[in-house]
């Protein structure tokens, strides 16, 4: 199962740049992004949400942290420039054709305010009989939308299906 990822490369980002990973990690490190105050970082995060709720709020918390008196984030610039990087060496669209050769049932979650529909038809022509569904919500299904999310793959799972 796909909770709106995994179908997208990349690549497909806006802005993405092929850079060596030494390079991207240098980058991630001098351009850490921080905030003077917890106030500071909730008031930008509830000016981009279109659904705020105390949930994101918590979330947010969790991945921030105080650190020489202002609120940076709690992970690692290394290990995220790595993901990013190896996100690009090795792209999701690399693994459709083991993906499609499985005996097992597939369903893509898509966040319908996203639009991936060139990547979904991508996905779509790599992995035919993968099940695509989708969830008013932005890209963080769970963060977004956990409920829906939830009774969708519940759902889907309680559902038989034939080989």
């Amino acid at each position: 199962m796909l909770l709106d990822a995994g179908h997208t490369d990349a690549q497909d980002l806006p802005g993405w740049e092929d850079i060596p990973l030494e390079e991207r990690v240098a980058a991630y490190e001098s351009d850490e992004v921080s905030f003077p105050d917890w106030d500071a970082l909730l008031a930008l995060a509830r000016e981009r949400a279109t659904d705020w709720r105390p949930a994101l709020q918590e979330r947010i918390r969790a991945g921030m942290h105080e650190r020489g008196g202002v609120v940076v984030a709690r992970g690692d610039a290394r290990a995220s420039a790595a993901a990013l990087y190896w996100l690009g060496a090795e792209p999701p669209s690399s693994t459709f054709p083991a993906l499609a050769a499985l005996d097992l049932p597939i369903l893509l979650v898509l966040a319908s305010r996203n639009d991936t529909s060139a990547q979904v038809e991508r996905f779509r022509a790599a992995a035919p009989a993968a099940e695509i569904c989708s969830i008013d919500s932005e890209h963080d299904l769970l963060g977004h939308a956990a409920d829906e999310t939830i009774a969708l793959v519940g759902d889907w799972l309680g559902q038989p299906r034939v080989a």
